[in-house]
């Protein structure tokens, strides 16, 4: 087992994961690197993390550096929420391409995620709720007469919902969610309906009721640790468990033969 608390064939799976996303080659050992404090912090296989990590950087475009912060994110919401790291990321995967195209930053969209889940939704149905919710939201301009007709019942048009969300998507969620959240629950049960049928307005519903829930999930993250701290501080803690063998590293570093473990992985797979 290595300094990142893994055994080499594991981190090759990382690794592996990784090459078969579209990970560039001289990026897979930082690559790798981050997500074994993840796998770690998370409580997640090398391979679930290592599918997890490219599928989220790749849907988002991050950066290495940029999926480390969205990994302690998601690290301090998973502390501090009902809402566990796995089940944020794995929903994450789901909402990612919309999140984006709404205008939502990655730590915006984890906190939504961890709201929803927090209140009792499983993140598959967090997920498909908040793909409905951002998709109808954004495209309020094409939408139906029933659409349009429940955005003037809480004082808004389909044109102030479009400009509100270009100038700044985050205010304008939470600012159509407290304009919900004021109207009497018959009316708000009736426009909700109106608006995304009652598929998900039952889902919806629950997310306007529990604004109190989001609001502290969206604080979160804004107070989190410097990046990779709070993935480096479980790393530390798991290596603190009995069942660790080695010393807890100084630094977390990959070694060179691990690197070597990782590249002869990724060759044998590409031979096949």
């Amino acid at each position: 087992m290595d300094k990142l608390g893994m055994m080499p064939d594991e981190l090759a799976q990382i690794a592996a994961a990784g090459g078969q996303m579209g990970i560039a080659f001289e990026k897979l050992p930082a690559f790798t690197q981050m997500t074994a404090q993840m796998a770690n912090a998370f409580n997640m296989t090398a391979d679930a993390a290592g599918d997890m990590s490219a599928k989220i950087s790749n849907v988002y475009g991050l950066t290495i550096e940029e999926m480390a912060e969205l990994g302690d994110a998601m690290n301090t919401l998973g502390n501090n929420t009902a809402a566990k790291e796995v089940e944020i990321g794995n929903a994450l995967m789901r909402i990612g391409g919309n999140a984006k195209q709404f205008g939502l930053l990655k730590e915006e969209a984890a906190a939504l995620l961890a709201a929803f889940i927090s209140l009792g939704k499983p993140p598959e149905v967090a997920a498909t709720a908040i793909n409905a919710l951002l998709t109808k939201l954004q495209t309020a301009t094409e939408q139906g007469n029933d659409f349009k007709d429940g955005l003037r019942d809480v004082g808004l048009s389909a044109q102030e919902m479009a400009d509100n969300i270009a100038a700044n998507p985050q205010a304008a969620l939470t600012d159509f969610l407290q304009k919900m959240e004021k109207l009497d629950k018959q009316s708000r049960s009736i426009t909700l309906a109106k608006m995304f049928g009652a598929e998900y307005s039952d889902d919806i519903a629950l997310l306007v009721g529990g604004l109190e829930t989001y609001d502290k999930a969206l604080k979160k993250p804004l107070t989190a640790p410097k990046p990779s701290a709070q993935c480096k501080k479980r790393l530390v803690q798991h290596w603190k468990q009995p069942k660790a063998k080695c010393a807890k590293p100084k630094r977390i570093l990959l070694l060179p033969r691990l690197i070597w473990a990782m590249l002869c992985c990724l060759w044998c797979k590409q031979l096949r």
